[in-house]
């Protein structure tokens, strides 16, 4: 049967045998041809079945409910072995709450929520949560806790400093023509506050260059612009000579 319990088919194989051999199923009468499937019923499935919830066991303050969960089969609910139910037992018990009991002391704190995010991306920011007075069942109004010091709702951030690019003064050319020659400079990524120039080989509070848009950052290095080098004329110490035409071929 195609199912554990309750309701389902089941099939076989029908086949056309002349003389003990399989043949095609047109040398059969189509008439008496046996059917490849029924229906089939086996024992009902179990299944767990929930009386109710009782009283809760306390008149006030915290209490416990119980109930009874059999697992059972078919309409009459034959009580079976609760392995026979395949699915997870449900809870038999429960709490249950009620009034606060006259006279109880009941614990009353201040309950805090989760920090926002910072609200700057860099520099200095501002966090905040839900702080509420509680008690162990319900919210209160926030006189109830006038007694209890009260945690912040708010408190400083900072992910990172906020950064600038800051450059120095261009080095001397290294030579007075030549178009190949280049001069450098300084350039550091510093906390915003700091002078955008700064002086060769002065000491920075420097911050890593990932801090520091890329897509600005300044050169380094730039051609120094000179004209090229004249050409130096060698020493003349003789002249050219010439000797005569050769004459024309007999």
């Amino acid at each position: 049967c195609s199912v554990a319990c309750g309701s389902g088919i089941r099939q076989r194989e029908v086949e056309c045998v002349y003389r003990d051999q399989i043949v095609d199923a047109s040398l059969c009468p189509e008439s008496q041809k046996p059917k490849i499937q029924e229906s089939c019923t086996l024992l009902a499935c179990a299944f767990w079945d929930l009386l109710p919830w009782s009283s809760c066991s306390a008149s006030c303050g915290s209490g416990v409910q119980r109930r009874m969960v059999q697992c059972v089969r078919g309409s009459n609910k034959l009580i079976v072995g609760e392995r026979e139910c395949k699915e997870e037992k449900p809870k038999t018990e429960r709490t249950c709450e009620r009034d606060p009991c006259p006279n109880a002391k009941l614990e009353i704190y201040w309950a805090t929520g989760p920090w926002t995010e910072c609200s700057q991306s860099c520099g200095n920011g501002t966090q905040r949560r839900i702080v509420v007075c509680h008690d162990h069942i319900r919210e209160l109004g926030a006189e109830y806790c006038t007694q209890i010091e009260k945690p912040p709702n708010t408190r400083e951030c900072n992910i990172r400093p906020c950064a600038q690019w800051s450059v120095g003064a261009w080095q001397p050319c290294p030579a007075t023509c030549g178009i190949h020659h280049v001069q450098r400079r300084r350039v550091s990524c510093v906390p915003i506050g700091k002078k955008k120039e700064i002086e060769i080989n002065s000491v920075l509070d420097e911050l890593p260059e990932i801090d520091c848009d890329p897509a600005a950052q300044p050169e380094a290095v730039r051609n120094c612009g000179l004209k090229a080098c004249p050409v130096e004329q060698k020493p003349v110490y003789g002249n050219w000579t010439t000797s005569g035409w050769t004459e024309n071929m007999p």
